[in-house]
């Protein structure tokens, strides 16, 4: 830069900040999808006819349906002191995009389910339900508490099984 004029030189060197602006705003991540619990607040109890409440794990891509969603891993805990995992079952959404493999289980107060398309599939996107949870009341307990995500357990996955970004909103259930 020797020898070229000041002007000169202050533009050779804003252009390659200028650059470095626009790859930095050009790679920011997109916004997060959401898994959530539906309703948000549910109840149950030993009243008849109010046994169970079933809860809803929800997926929303937010409008971004690139790239699909070829499986996930979602970690649930839950109040065991008086709520008992009567079922889970499978929700819709992986399995418009091919058969699906899913396994879950309920343990110690935590729910785990996996699930994956097989084959050469695309993948789905939009929006679904991902599984549903049945609860029973579970002893003499009365009272409320959490289903939370273990969001560091939680993994959403697209078709190169490479990790999509996502947030995670839980609910509560309260047992009378």
């Amino acid at each position: 830069m020797k020898g070229r004029p000041r002007a000169a030189r202050a533009r050779a060197l804003a252009l390659p900040s200028l650059g470095l602006l626009v790859l930095l705003a050009g790679s920011t991540p997109s916004a997060a999808r959401e898994v959530s619990v539906e309703p948000a607040q549910a109840w149950f109890s030993e009243r008849s006819g109010h046994g169970q409440a079933v809860v809803t794990v929800w997926y929303d891509d937010e409008g971004q349906s690139s790239p699909a969603v070829r499986g996930y891993r979602i970690e649930i805990t839950y109040p065991q002191a008086y709520a008992r995992v009567a079922g889970i079952a499978q929700g819709d959404f992986l399995s418009g995009g091919g058969t699906v493999a899913f396994f879950s289980s309920a343990e110690g107060g935590r729910i785990t389910v996996n699930a994956a398309i097989l084959g050469s599939t695309s993948g789905a996107t939009g929006s679904g339900t991902l599984f549903t949870v049945t609860l029973d009341g579970q002893g003499a307990a009365e009272g409320c508490g959490d289903l939370e995500f273990d969001a560091q357990a939680c993994v959403i996955r697209d078709v190169q099984n490479n990790d999509l970004p996502a947030s995670y909103a839980g609910g509560w259930i309260a047992f009378d």
